[in-house]
């Protein structure tokens, strides 16, 4: 193995065993909850697929190493082989757990052949579009987001062309003209990958910012200029860099409302699909864009190597930092929650123009809570993340990591407790739960945001301050479950 394998490898192993671990630790935890775990186990997959693909070349943006990969006295085609070789061995790993999972877990084990297929649609998707992307973005996040949404524009677009053209008069499906599109996508990505990289000269800079079209951009800068002007002196010009770093959340947004659009026009006359487009648009804008937004927010500045000279303006750290925490939080709860449930709540009142309406009624208050306050938690592990990692993507992973990994450790607790199982088996407790679920996510932010703003004030962190934040971390499931039984307790006894 010569030194530039061993270099790929040293990057891209730690998100490949960070994939396999939030594959592989739901499913033996949360064996029992089959189909829940299942759904888990597949968006982190597809997300660790992405992430992988985007990094591969993404850190050479990030490391401002580009110019230096480009100069070596080695062909192209090599050092493309090579890249492309050690992406393709992480995926391997990946698909290999997702398989496990599956044969050992899945409700039909290796029968399910959409279960089996579907994975190595996304896993070939990750490694011919990711790289390509990243390529023509100059950017790795940016890489792995479009490397997702390509495939389902794609596919979106085969149903559409299956319908209009009456496929079905010749037993094809609607839903089937959109796998030979994928399939025709991936080598004409990957050869268009190829062909920039061998075509790219010397660059000195950083990874880019994504641009936007010109005609949208001069169409959106004269409303936000109106409206950023109220916002000046020093709090003000932080308050719009902030709002500037969370560029790729709202650009997401935009995208997810595309989607929801398409998806509402087609439910009229192609439910089938409408129901895919909704589902797909709608999971992965809740469960990507609050570990988006919160990556961005911390793992940006430390990657471009600006931290420091924040902490020299006149604004305080701690002033800086809560308007950091406030854009990011506002950010992730209404574009991540407050805009596809509006959407939802918009399209179940469809019956006031003649359609019947839905079963399916307003959850209780306490409920809506939780889930807000769940949001939230999910959006601060990865701004906690962010502010220990130096690589978005890594940031992204580790959040999504920190906060599965405290769920688990959660239930698994409070599963050993007498008490527990009787709360959580009784239906007629069902306040309960959502009581000490909402309590542990408000203790959960606060103490991430705290450990984050730690990091952020103190740059550089440490092995031990880092080792006892964990450890904090760790302890603070056991400290909220003793409190919540210590009150249950107080409470009997008055």
């Amino acid at each position: 193995m010569n030194s530039r394998i061993q270099k790929e490898t040293r990057d891209l192993l730690p998100f490949a065993a960070a994939t396999v671990l939030l594959i592989i630790l739901p499913c033996v935890i949360w064996r029992n909850s089959a189909e829940a775990v299942g759904a888990f186990g597949a968006f982190a997959f597809g997300l660790g697929c992405a992430v992988m693909g985007g990094v591969s070349f993404g850190n050479e943006f990030q490391r401002r190493t580009f110019s230096l990969l480009l100069s070596q006295p080695i062909a192209r085609a090599v050092i493309w082989r090579e890249k492309m070789l050690v992406l393709a061995g992480s995926l391997i790993l990946s698909l290999a757990a997702i398989w496990a999972c599956v044969a050992f877990y899945g409700p039909r084990g290796w029968a399910d052949l959409d279960a089996v297929l579907l994975p190595l649609l996304v896993a070939l998707c990750a490694f011919c579009g990711a790289p390509c992307w990243t390529l023509q973005c100059g950017n790795g996040t940016i890489g792995a987001v479009s490397a997702a949404g390509a495939p389902l524009g794609i596919a979106l677009i085969g149903a559409l062309l299956g319908q209009a053209l009456r496929f079905t008069k010749l037993g094809i499906g609607e839903e089937e003209l959109s796998l030979p599109l994928v399939i025709l996508y991936l080598p004409f990505a990957y050869w268009l990958g190829y062909s920039k990289f061998s075509r790219m000269e010397s660059l000195d800079t950083s990874a880019q910012e994504l641009q936007l079209p010109v005609w949208l951009e001069a169409f959106l800068e004269r409303p936000l200029a109106a409206l950023s002007a109220r916002f000046t002196g020093p709090v003000g010009s932080l308050m719009k860099k902030e709002l500037r770093l969370q560029q790729l959340s709202f650009i997401m947004a935009g995208a997810f409302c595309l989607f929801a659009l398409a998806g509402a026009l087609l439910s009229y006359t192609f439910p089938l699909i409408a129901e895919g487009v909704w589902a797909a648009d709608f999971s992965v804008l809740i469960m990507v864009l609050p570990l988006v937004t919160g990556a961005i927010a911390t793992s940006e500045e430390r990657m471009w190597g600006v931290s420091d000279w924040h902490l020299t303006l006149p604004p305080s750290a701690l002033i800086q930092w809560s308007l950091k925490s406030l854009t990011a939080l506002s950010t992730s709860l209404i574009l991540g929650l407050v805009l596809p449930v509006a959407l939802l709540v918009i399209w179940n009142a469809k019956h006031l123009f003649g359609a019947n309406p839905g079963e399916d009624g307003i959850p209780p208050v306490y409920v809506i809570l939780v889930f807000v306050l769940g949001q939230l938690a999910l959006t601060s592990a990865a701004v906690y993340a962010g502010s220990i990692c130096s690589s978005t993507m890594w940031a992204i992973l580790s959040g999504l990591g920190i906060f599965v990994g405290l769920g688990g450790w959660s239930c698994w607790m409070v599963a050993q407790s007498s008490l527990g199982r009787v709360i959580f088996a009784d239906d007629q407790l069902n306040l309960l739960r959502w009581v000490f679920a909402g309590v542990a996510f408000c203790g959960l932010i606060c103490l991430l945001h705290w450990f984050a703003y730690c990091n952020f004030r103190r740059r550089g962190s440490t092995s031990s301050r880092l080792t006892l934040q964990l450890l904090a971390l760790w302890l603070f499931p056991a400290v909220c479950w003793v409190c919540f039984v210590g009150s249950l307790n107080l409470s009997r006894a008055f």
